[in-house]
């Protein structure tokens, strides 16, 4: 501690940021409390690596109990359930100093410095013209590699899982100040008690697709408030389009109104109630969501449109049957 701060004090142009880094669950313990130590040659040249990505820390996250070389392509998939321990920390480097690395090189980084390279699925550098081609369609990490152990402050590791699905939960009031604000905070709160996976709480359209079309060969559980009409029925078509198929979504409001044009929309499911909320949460299969079909459709006194309670997710299919993909570890 002592040491990150004198050397932080001496930074002449400060950046203060959190990274993290991907091992096995003992080396985590002994970074925690005896910091890292330098490679002396990798890929970007020598120093520590890490990333702002705990997706991309993932591929190199592994227990004692498995074989270290498995990750030396970047080819490893998490299978659902699995764990893997992070450790997060903070650093800081002069923005004076700062490389943005293309090649492949063993350059010495300048003391208090930091290198900065995109990767692909194989983690190997990409172009600025290759990452605008890309887009989300491969993986894209992130690795900051930093020259000095005193530039790090290990906090604390964390284990995470790779869970079936996320959820995105788009909703206005998270983002702006009404009177429905409390009870959307309410609603999401019980719904992080019931899933156990990551919920994504975003209030405009544009951040609920950037998130969907980021993890797009993901499974996903979409909750949406209405908003304004014409706005939510694109939103709708959006989504699918990034998804490749009519992915179910759950939209909730305070006027029963908009039912009349909900209910000619395929796989869309409708309510005013909490209660379908946590239905649509914990019997998210495909005899639980027609189940929940039915119910709403006797509460509310009208018929739904065609409903197929399609859970395949091809492009999650698609991924896992190739050797890397742009999967994120929810």
């Amino acid at each position: 501690m002592s040491n990150y701060k004198n050397c932080k004090s001496n930074c002449k142009n400060l950046v203060e940021t959190f990274l993290f880094h991907g091992t096995s669950t003992d080396s985590s313990s002994l970074i925690t409390t005896s910091n890292f130590k330098k490679a002396e040659t990798d890929f970007f040249g020598p120093g520590i690596y890490m990333t702002d990505m705990l997706d991309y820390a993932g591929f190199y996250a592994f227990n004692p109990d498995e074989d270290s070389s498995k990750f030396e392509n970047h080819h490893r998939i998490r299978k659902i359930g699995e764990t893997f321990t992070i450790v997060a920390s903070q650093v800081f480097y002069d923005s004076l100093k700062f490389e943005n690395c293309q090649d492949l090189t063993d350059d010495p980084i300048p003391q208090e410095g930091i290198r900065y390279v995109k990767v692909n699925a194989k983690g190997r550098p990409l172009s600025k013209d290759q990452t605008k081609e890309n887009g989300y369609n491969k993986f894209i990490g992130t690795e900051y590699i930093l020259p000095n152990e005193n530039q790090i402050l290990p906090l604390y590791s964390i284990t995470l899982k790779r869970n079936e699905y996320y959820c995105l939960w788009k909703d206005y009031h998270f983002t702006h100040e009404t009177e429905y604000t409390d009870h959307a905070i309410h609603a999401v709160n019980i719904a992080k008690q019931l899933l156990g996976i990551n919920i994504y709480e975003v209030g405009e359209f544009e951040d609920a697709l950037e998130i969907i079309n980021r993890k797009k060969y993901n499974k996903v559980i979409i909750i949406s408030n209405v908003g304004i009409v014409d706005k939510t029925k694109q939103f709708i078509e959006d989504i699918r389009k990034i998804l490749k198929f009519d992915v179910i979504i759950l939209f909730f409001t305070a006027s029963l109104n908009h039912l009349d044009w909900i209910k000619d929309i395929p796989n869309a499911l409708f309510t005013m109630n909490d209660r379908f909320f946590k239905e649509y949460i914990l019997n998210f299969n495909e005899t639980g969501l027609n189940n929940l079909k039915v119910e709403i459709e006797k509460e509310y006194g009208k018929k739904l449109n065609k409903f197929n309670a399609d859970l395949s997710y091809p492009l999650f299919k698609k991924a896992e049957s190739e050797d890397y993909n742009s999967i994120d570890l929810d």
